[in-house]
């Protein structure tokens, strides 16, 4: 097993690399809100795979048992995890929170624009019509 070792350290480099990745996406100018969403659930899933990962190396690696010389680079992943998770979910929120205040400015303005519409379109009509006469029918029981 102590053979694997090496190529279960590349591959939480790589796990390592894609949140990297997703921090430098979040932090462009032209990101997107639904892109973000689909990362950020990609990037999920890497912390179920790296947690396997790290716990596959500390239990393989005889030498490191002791020293636990793969720690500072787990608490450094997850707080890199975080941070960058927490990036994207504020981006997201604020996303929504926009398009919200979009939507119900338009609906405002619709409503006042009908109003105008109406208020131009109805006028008072100036013909008056006679009554109507309408017949009352008694019936007896």
């Amino acid at each position: 097993m102590v053979e694997n070792i090496p190529s279960l350290i590349a591959r939480r480099g790589q796990l390592r690399v894609a949140i990297t990745r997703f921090s430098t996406y979040i932090q462009s100018e032209g990101r997107e809100v639904v892109q973000i969403e689909i990362r950020k659930a990609k990037i999920e899933e890497n912390w179920y795979e790296f947690e396997k990962v790290q716990s596959e190396i500390e239990d393989n690696d005889e030498e490191s048992r002791n020293t636990s010389e793969h720690y500072p680079y787990q608490i450094e992943f997850e707080n890199l995890y975080f941070k960058i998770m927490s990036e994207a979910e504020i981006c997201i929120r604020a996303s929504k929170q926009e398009s919200s205040k979009v939507e119900t400015k338009n609906l405002i303005d619709w409503g006042h624009n009908s109003e105008e519409k109406t208020q131009k379109n109805s006028t008072k009509s100036i013909v008056r019509l006679a009554p109507l006469n309408i017949p009352v029918f008694f019936r007896k029981i």
